[in-house]
């Protein structure tokens, strides 16, 4: 993994002779990693683990919504 990051990381320098962007590709990289960890952390929280997801793709891309006042319930699309 580490001769990984290291190609990568040479790799991305080479390709990014401009400072400012280059420490911009980085920061996407490393916070949308943590990012979708962060989002299955939550997903997973108070799931028993036979029902834990591994990825974000997994999450559905819908929700529950009741209406207080009839008490209908509707499904919505949510976007991530």
């Amino acid at each position: 993994m580490e001769d990984y990051l290291n190609y990568w990381l040479k790799k991305t320098v080479k390709e990014t002779p401009n400072d400012m962007e280059l420490g911009d590709k980085i920061r996407k990289m490393v916070c949308n990693d943590r990012e979708d960890k962060w989002l299955v952390e939550q997903y997973n929280r108070n799931r028993s683990p036979e029902n834990w997801i591994k990825s974000k793709e997994e999450i559905p891309n819908y929700i529950f919504e009741r209406n207080p006042d009839t008490g209908e319930i509707k499904k919505r699309k949510i976007k991530y």
